[in-house]
């Protein structure tokens, strides 16, 4: 018998007695004595996490070993999945064997749709990974704009790829339709968005959301608000001169006034807005500044409004890895914020939503098995995404490019398969790489983001971590804190997409 290599130990910053232990896939949930920590710690077969505070001081070589708990207690270990009989190579089997079936299991639901409009963009954005298709002259017929017959192609193979996730035509839920670019919103694609929004309709009910630079929001005011395009991500990345440096048109003039303008006409129809603030190290100290901006124009005085801030990652040729942060680092960097001044309270700190699932977990004693990942995001098992030119392809970061596309729709809507491009992302799970399927954090990280793991490791099916383990424990031990306290967590907005 030995300790599972899957157990996640978090040690409690209020608490120096008791720790709290969960299980990776079992999604067992408790609070223990130090000394029973410390027991199943000396009997792991590998190494064991550093902890968030302090030291593991009863896990050093020279600690006199305690004596081993009562047997009562060693016997619910073993029910709740610490203890373990099998070898660890034969445990990572059990975790694979079983991730595998789920992975394909969760992949039979309905499928998240996404239209690319067009690849072209009315701004140059320094960071931006898909800036080649736009300096680039031979990729410059990349940039056209999809037409409406390309539309109705679309929509006749939608069924098609519904059918193929299990979707009962009779019963199909909402449709999840996405916009995003290039940018989507050019006041030149109107006419495809009020016609893919038209046809929508038609079929039954659909909620629409648009990753947007919101410059020429103005020309869809019609179409903005719970009966349209209900969600919308805005990216400002700093106070307006900082912004007006970063996201600039190609003549090198801002575009801050002009987004804030539309945003404040987005949230009066009545849209969700999601302002995100692409962050490194040149522009970590604007986020105070932001805040005060966010607070000057009242945009946090409506209930649809939201802000966060999200890591820019070295995914590109052109982004100096040393200028950027982890997602780990930007989260304390934030809390510290928080506690010097109070206007940094209109940001959404990195990983709420995760704190706030674990808090939901524990207060509800509900089962963690909904909340837990077989993959990173849609990519890997329902994303489909329709470009200008009828491709399909599995991620918003890998377009633009036939080879990698995992499919096409004929003009009579028939769908070709890319079958090796199609395998490729959908077979990458939480556990397709054997770092991540030995990871006791593997089923709530999902595996890290495919693109930058390939751009990290130089392998698709690599790992991308970014402090997942410290993020996760940090969360845990926010949530138990919260649920001693009965504080009430803030119900953290799902963002649009938070790498």
């Amino acid at each position: 018998m030995r300790t599972s290599s899957y157990v996640i130990y978090v040690d409690l910053p209020t608490n120096r007695e008791e720790m709290l232990l969960i299980h990776g896939y079992t999604g067992a949930f408790d609070r223990v004595s130090r000394r029973v920590s410390g027991f199943l710690r000396r009997n792991e077969a590998g190494h064991v996490p550093k902890p968030l505070h302090g030291d593991w001081s009863d896990h050093d070589a020279g600690f006199p070993e305690t004596e081993p708990p009562d047997a009562e207690t060693v016997a619910r270990l073993r029910e709740r999945g610490y203890l373990t009989d099998l070898s660890v190579e034969a445990e990572e089997r059990f975790l694979v064997e079983n991730l595998d079936r789920w992975h394909l299991a969760r992949a039979m639901s309905a499928p998240q749709f996404i239209f690319m409009p067009t690849y072209d963009c009315n701004l140059r954005c320094g960071y931006c990974f898909q800036d080649g298709m736009r300096t680039d002259g031979s990729r410059r017929h990349l940039l056209a704009t999809m037409g409406r017959d390309v539309v109705d192609r679309i929509f006749a193979a939608m069924p098609r790829i519904e059918a193929l996730h299990g979707v009962n035509p009779d019963r199909r839920p909402v449709r999840s339709i996405g916009f995003f670019g290039g940018e989507p919103l050019l006041a030149r694609c109107r006419d495809t968005i009020a016609h893919i929004i038209k046809r929508a309709k038609a079929e039954g009910d659909n909620s629409f959301w648009a990753v947007t630079n919101a410059t020429e929001l103005d020309a869809y005011a019609d179409l903005l608000g719970p009966e349209g395009i209900s969600v919308l991500q805005i990216t400002l990345d700093g106070p307006e001169a900082e912004h007006d440096r970063r996201r600039i048109y190609p003549d090198g003039t801002g575009s801050f006034a002009r987004i804030a303008r539309n945003l404040h006409l987005a949230l009066e129809r009545g849209a969700q807005v999601q302002v995100r603030v692409n962050v490194d190290r040149g522009n970590l100290a604007d986020l105070p500044a932001v805040a005060r901006t966010i607070l000057r124009e009242g945009w946090d005085e409506s209930p649809a409004f939201s802000a966060y801030a999200a890591v820019i990652h070295p995914s590109s040729t052109a982004i100096e890895p040393t200028t950027t942060l982890s997602t780990w680092d930007l989260r304390k960097e934030l809390e510290r914020m928080r506690a010097e001044d109070a206007d940094m309270r209109v940001f959404t700190l990195p990983d709420a939503r995760m704190q706030q699932n674990l808090h939901n977990i524990l207060l509800n004693r509900l089962n963690p098995a909904p909340f837990m990942k077989s993959a990173f995001c849609s990519a890997h098992d329902k994303m489909y995404i329709f470009d200008a030119f009828a491709d399909i392809y599995a991620c918003w970061e890998r377009t633009g490019d036939a080879k990698i596309r995992i499919g096409s729709i004929s003009p009579e809507g028939a769908i070709t398969s890319n079958g090796p491009m199609l395998k490729q992302w959908r077979t990458r799970s939480a556990a397709s790489n054997p770092v991540c399927a030995r990871c006791r954090y593997v089923l709530h990280c999902g595996g890290g983001c495919a693109v930058l793991a390939e751009a990290k490791h130089g392998r698709f099916f690599g790992n991308h971590c970014d402090a997942f383990g410290q993020r996760f424990r940090a969360s845990a031990a926010g949530a138990y804190t919260a649920l001693l306290s009965g504080q009430d967590l803030t119900q953290a907005r799902a963002a649009v997409c938070d790498q």
